[in-house]
């Protein structure tokens, strides 16, 4: 009697965490469907290209919208630095415009340095993983004119896969992480 039992609890906890884990992959496929359609209006059809495939949830450093400030401000300040530098290789009239040149090309080359190394410390000291869920997820939107687009996102569940908390749009050149305010 007793090896049945445990043969039938064996079963029982095995059928029971896999139907666990479709259901929480199908709540994510649902999520996701739901994000496509909000993609589209009502003159098109939404296909998703594939199925979802939960993953533990890892945010890469680049993503961070504060990487993307600090990044934007370094080429600004490079930029600024170029144009110094081409001010200072125009012949110059007054030493003192020399000096004032030589001295603002010495300030914006030491901010870009210390905003490199400001984002290599940071980057080492980043961790990456984060509760909960994420999903590379990709579908088309097809138009009645016949126009189509591509969308590729990296879609962040939270830990019981009820809602969507962020996402990273890989369509663009440099992806960023939006959060999704609940809601």
């Amino acid at each position: 009697m007793k090896p049945l039992l445990y043969v039938i609890l064996t079963v029982f906890l095995i059928l029971c965490t896999a139907s666990c884990r479709d259901d929480r992959r199908e709540r994510a496929q649902h999520l996701a469907d739901a994000f496509a359609a909000s993609h589209a209006d009502t003159s098109s059809t939404v296909k998703a290209l594939a199925g979802v495939r939960l993953d533990s949830a890892r945010l890469e450093y680049s993503y961070l919208p504060s990487t993307h400030e600090k990044l934007g401000r370094a080429r600004r300040l490079a930029e600024e630095n170029r144009r110094i530098l081409a001010s200072l290789q125009a012949p110059q009239y007054s030493p003192v415009v020399f000096e004032m040149l030589r001295r603002q090309l010495w300030d914006t080359g030491t901010a870009v340095e210390q905003i490199r190394e400001e984002l290599m410390r940071e980057e080492r000291a980043y961790e990456a993983r984060r509760p909960g869920w994420m999903a590379f997820y990709r579908f088309r939107v097809r138009r009645n004119d016949g126009y189509m687009r591509f969308f590729q996102y990296m879609l962040y569940y939270d830990e019981a896969v009820t809602r969507i908390e962020g996402v990273v749009d890989m369509n663009d050149s440099l992806p960023v992480y939006r959060a999704i305010p609940e809601g």
